[in-house]
C-alpha cells in the first residue's frame, strides 16, 4: 500500500499522524477537532480561510500547477513551514498506489479532472498527465480523521462520498459539491441525518457569524471559488432532514430540466448528525 506524502516547504515536516489523531483503542483514529481536509486545493482560497480561522489543514490536489500557484500565497507558505499544513499531491481514487490520467484544463483550471469529459465540458482542450492515487481510508489512517471535510473534486465527488460511506470513524461535518444524486445517499449511508444546501452563486451575500462558532473569527469576502462557511458557522436554522433534501432535489431537477433561470446555480451539500448539533447546543438534545 502506498501512503500519501504530504509535502511541505523545505526543512519542515508535514502534519504527522501522531499529531492529528490518537487511537480509539480499536486501532481506529479518533476525530481531531482542529483538523480540516480540503479535498481540491485548487488556488488555495479555502485552505487559506481555514488556516486563518486557526485550523490545521490537509489539502489534496492532483494538479501540480495548482499546487505551485497556491504556494505563491504567503499564508500557505508560512503554514507549511510551521507544520500546520500538509499538501498531498495525489488524486483521490478507488485504489491507492496507482498512476492514473488526470486532465488539466488550462483555460478553466477549476474544471481539471480525472474525467476527461468533465474536464473538457465539450468546449476546451486538455493536457493529459499522470498522477499517483490515494484513497480516503488511507488518508484517515495515516493523517487522521478530520473534524470537517470539504470536497470539491471535479468529476470525482461521488468517489469521495462512496468511500466515506465505508468508514467507521467519521468527520463531524462534511460538504461536497452536489454534482451527483448518489452523494446524498452515500452521506445517509454513512450515518449523517442532517443536511444543508448552500448556493455557491450567492457567496458574496454571506456574512460570517461574529463571534465565530467554529475556530477564530476571520472576516472574509467569499467568492465563487470558495466553499464558504462550514460546520456550526452555517445558519443553525437551515439544517433539514433527508426527506426534505429529496423533496428540494426533485424540485430543483424539474427547474433545471425546464431551463428555469433561477436554477442557474450550483450548490454544496453539507451533512452532519443530529447528535453532533445537539452536543454543541445547536439543537435540542436527541
Amino acid at each position: 500500500m502506498v501512503h500519501a506524502k504530504a509535502e511541505t516547504s523545505p526543512g519542515r515536516p508535514a502534519i504527522r499522524p501522531k499529531e492529528t489523531a490518537e487511537s480509539n483503542g480499536r486501532g481506529e483514529p479518533q476525530l481531531d477537532r482542529y483538523l480540516i481536509y480540503d479535498l481540491g486545493l485548487h488556488r488555495g482560497n479555502d485552505t487559506e480561510y481555514y488556516l486563518n480561522k486557526g485550523f490545521k489543514v490537509i489539502a489534496l490536489e492532483a494538479n501540480p500547477g495548482m499546487v505551485k500557484r497556491a504556494r505563491r500565497n504567503p499564508v500557505i507558505v508560512a503554514a507549511e513551514q510551521e507544520g500546520r499544513l500538509g499538501i498531498v499531491t495525489m488524486a483521490l481514487w478507488h485504489k491507492s498506489g496507482e498512476s492514473i490520467s488526470f486532465y488539466v484544463n488550462s483555460k478553466k483550471d477549476d474544471w481539471s479532472s480525472v474525467d476527461k469529459t468533465w474536464a473538457e465540458k465539450g468546449a476546451h482542450e486538455t493536457q493529459e498527465i499522470k498522477v499517483p492515487t490515494i484513497t480516503l481510508a488511507d488518508m484517515f489512517e495515516k493523517l487522521g480523521v478530520p473534524y470537517y471535510v470539504k470536497c470539491d473534486l471535479e468529476g470525482a465527488d461521488a468517489i469521495f462520498s462512496e468511500q466515506l460511506a465505508r468508514q467507521t470513524s467519521l468527520p463531524a461535518f462534511v460538504s461536497c459539491e452536489n454534482s451527483d444524486p448518489n452523494i446524498v445517499e452515500h452521506f445517509r449511508e454513512a450515518g449523517y441525518d442532517c443536511f444543508q444546501f448552500v448556493n455557491q452563486a450567492r457567496h458574496h451575500e454571506i456574512v460570517s457569524p461574529n463571534p465565530a462558532r467554529e475556530g477564530n473569527f476571520f472576516e472574509t469576502q467569499f467568492t465563487g471559488h470558495m466553499s464558504g462557511l462550514f460546520g456550526l458557522d452555517l445558519p443553525l436554522d437551515r439544517w433539514i432532514s433527508y426527506e426534505e433534501v429529496q423533496r428540494i432535489s426533485d424540485l430543483y431537477g424539474q427547474l433545471r430540466r425546464s431551463k428555469f433561470a433561477l436554477s442557474n446555480a450550483w450548490y454544496d451539500l453539507h451533512a452532519t448528525k443530529k447528535e453532533t448539533l445537539a452536543a454543541a447546543g445547536a439543537i435540542a438534545s436527541v
